[in-house]
């Protein structure tokens, strides 16, 4: 696994006004979507540290019966989150 380079999770959200905060009790308010935009876009970007480390644990811990593309699919999806080539 590479160290990561964002700010660590867990992220949440928290309702505003006019927006979905994403945030960290690490670091605070990492980015905002707006309100009038589906919720499901703000927990999709909030989720994104759980998925990741899913992902390099799936990645870890192969199992044969899955299909290539299973595997490929998920390093290119942790490639993509590490902002390097898969």
């Amino acid at each position: 696994m590479t160290e990561s380079k964002h700010t660590p999770g867990p992220w949440y959200i928290q309702p505003d006004r006019r927006y979905y905060v994403i945030y960290s009790e690490e670091c605070g308010a990492l980015a905002d979507v707006q309100a009038d935009l589906p919720k499901a876009n703000a927990q999709l970007i909030a989720a994104a540290p759980d998925l990741l480390v899913a992902l390099e644990e799936l990645i870890a811990a192969p199992n044969k019966k899955r299909p290539a593309e299973v595997w490929e699919a998920a390093r290119a999806a942790i490639a993509k989150a590490r902002g390097v080539e898969a």
